[in-house]
């Protein structure tokens, strides 16, 4: 099903000359048009197919229920059988009082959103855009956010534009690039890779 904020992603693409589809969402790659709800809001591409789920915050923050079993489930195999990325663009409404912008949005890799699960789970059932005081102290040692781990998947909101996708994303690489020598790698080899990501960006912020 798709979300509110679908029209901005969908945009977002367009600019790019990424052709997607988005309605309804598809059973199988090759059965457009087939309804599934386990199946991604988009799918689209360009060198190569791109397939993103687009999720809903609440309030400055992401509780990882609102990624649905089946869906995992459909992300997990579509990645096994053909090594096709799937991606979750996140979008965190804001409290307008403590931000100047009304909302932040990520794209992320399948990899990048499990290991991110693993290290907020022992904590807590949703990861935080920033950490407060009223997080625990073991987190905000940490640095268990979005903020902090989550940068380098960020999107960037320029007026009147919407939203841009920094040229330092993998996304911007793999897909606008077209970065073969990562591209087509087996889905293992790419989660390795996000992997080390994540390890550095954590390492820098603490």
């Amino acid at each position: 099903m798709g979300d509110k904020w679908q029209g901005e992603i969908v945009k977002m693409l367009h600019n790019y000359n990424i052709h997607t589809r988005s309605h309804p969402p598809l059973k199988h790659l090759e059965g457009w048009g087939v309804a599934d709800p386990a199946s991604p809001d988009i799918v689209g591409g360009n060198a190569k197919t791109i397939l993103i789920e687009i999720k809903t915050g609440d309030l400055n923050s992401f509780p990882f229920s609102k990624w649905k079993e089946h869906q995992r489930e459909w992300a997990r195999n579509i990645r096994i059988q053909s090594g096709i990325e799937y991606w979750l663009a996140i979008v965190i409404p804001m409290n307008e009082i403590v931000q100047a912008v009304k909302r932040v949005a990520f794209l992320i890799p399948y990899p990048v959103m499990l290991k991110l699960e693993e290290l907020i789970r022992p904590f807590q059932n949703s990861v935080p855009f920033r950490l407060n005081k009223a997080h625990l102290l073991l987190m905000r040692d940490q640095g268990l956010d979005m903020e902090q781990l989550l940068d380098m998947f960020r999107l960037d909101w320029v007026p009147r534009t919407g939203w841009v996708i920094p040229k330092t994303h993998s996304f911007y690489w793999m897909y606008l690039r077209h970065n073969t020598s990562y591209l087509y790698k087996h889905p293992e080899e790419r989660d390795a890779i996000f992997d080390k990501m994540m390890l550095q960006e954590d390492s820098n912020g603490n």
